[in-house]
């Protein structure tokens, strides 16, 4: 049968429900897309897994598809790590992190802006997150007894690490550390909302510890202990909604209120019926409601007051831990090989869309890398493990 990737030529048409495709890696048979893709200045910048071990950052139009640069870590140290809760912008710049490296990419110019080591006895999460001009960052040092860190570094002067959080272990429980969200609060102080976990490897314990640390006043400023009931929250950051923060645990959701301090609402689903674990993909926040999809087939709408279901999909097909977004009244994601359009406002299933490539190879499907809207030209933009393609929406 024909290639459907094949170096420098194309073998048939473009399909109608396209803008654009081109493959990740010509002289390959297969490829994915290994990090959380990003969209930026009318470009589209991921990081590919085809050549392993280093893995080569990528940038393309998003208008055609035409790759603009790619850089290949010469020191051979970038291994991967750039998953959508580890990738981030700042204005020109494009930051990724991994276990041992920070490197931030020039955009326009596809050069290297800087690489920061933070050392080989520190292992990050490797997870990040950019809150304001900084870049906060966490990581086990390994010289200390296994302590956690939060450290943060200015963008915008690249000139040292400052340690914001240190967590320690209590009794067997040793602690893993969460990138923070910002939340500024009634006195106009910046606070940094996070949970920090616990875990007792010699009985499969485990523990969540919420915390608001005011970044003003250089101190811890209030908690609450062990709020999670099975243990572990997601490796998803804490949603910040009009003075509440939405935190997703591996089998629940919770609200607490930032002003009076308190939890006011928690949703379980490991009983009553439930066994779903949310670990892996995000909630949105959209018209009004959290909206969760557990890797399950499943998708609901809980009231951001009360935690109740308002509406819930379970039969989406879309069993998948990728990411969800939010566009024009409808949730997107892929999984189970299809991208799916569910609307927003009850939950029905409005789109489903398969690789056009499946007619000519079967294993063509959207497993990997999520998706990401391409706001601009009212697309999709995903992949099918041959080809990165522009879909359009439908209308």
């Amino acid at each position: 049968g024909p290639c459907i990737s094949c170096p420098g030529k194309d073998t048939f048409k473009l399909d109608p429900s396209l803008n654009w495709q081109v493959s990740i890696h010509p002289d390959s048979a297969s490829d994915f897309i290994e990090s959380g893709m990003v969209i930026s200045q009318g470009k589209l910048i991921y990081i590919s897994e085809f050549y392993l071990p280093v893995r080569p950052i990528v940038c393309r139009n998003i208008a055609d598809g035409k790759e603009l640069w790619r850089w290949i870590d010469p020191d051979g140290r970038l291994a991967g790590g750039g998953g959508r809760n580890n990738t981030g912008l700042r204005e020109n710049l494009w930051v990724t992190t991994e276990a041992h490296n920070i490197i931030l990419m020039n955009l326009e110019s596809g050069l290297l802006h800087k690489k920061i080591n933070i050392g080989q006895d520190n292992a990050g999460s490797p997870r990040s997150r950019i809150n304001g001009n900084c870049l906060y960052h966490t990581f086990t040092s390994y010289q200390n007894g296994a302590d956690e860190y939060m450290v943060r570094i200015n963008l915008d002067q690249l000139t040292q690490w400052d340690t914001v959080f240190k967590a320690t272990k209590e009794d067997k429980f040793e602690p893993f550390l969460e990138p923070p969200s910002l939340w500024i609060n009634p006195q106009l102080d910046s606070c940094l909302v996070f949970s920090l976990g616990f875990y007792n490897f010699s009985n499969h314990q485990a523990r969540e510890r919420f915390i608001v640390y005011n970044l003003k006043k250089d101190e811890l400023e209030w908690t609450i202990e062990d709020y999670v009931d099975e243990g572990q929250c997601s490796t998803n950051p804490i949603l910040i909604h009009e003075n509440k923060a939405y935190v997703q645990g591996q089998r629940s959701f919770h609200c607490i209120d930032l002003l009076q301090k308190k939890e006011i609402w928690k949703r379980n689903f490991y009983n009553n019926g439930y066994n779903l674990s949310f670990s892996i993909c995000n909630a949105i926040i959209a018209e009004g409601m959290l909206i969760t999809k557990s890797e399950q087939e499943d998708i609901r709408a809980l009231d951001l007051l009360t935690g109740q279901t308002i509406w819930e999909n379970l039969n989406t097909g879309g069993a998948s831990p990728y990411n969800m977004e939010y566009f024009k009244g409808r949730i997107y994601f892929a999984g189970s090989s299809k991208i799916w359009g569910i609307r927003a406002s009850d939950g029905h299933t409005d789109w489903v869309y398969s690789s056009p490539n499946e007619k000519i190879n079967s294993n063509a499907g959207f497993i990997s890398g999520g998706i990401v809207i391409d706001k601009e030209n009212e697309a999709i933009i995903s992949n099918d493990s041959y080809f990165i393609m522009s879909i359009k929406l439908p209308k």
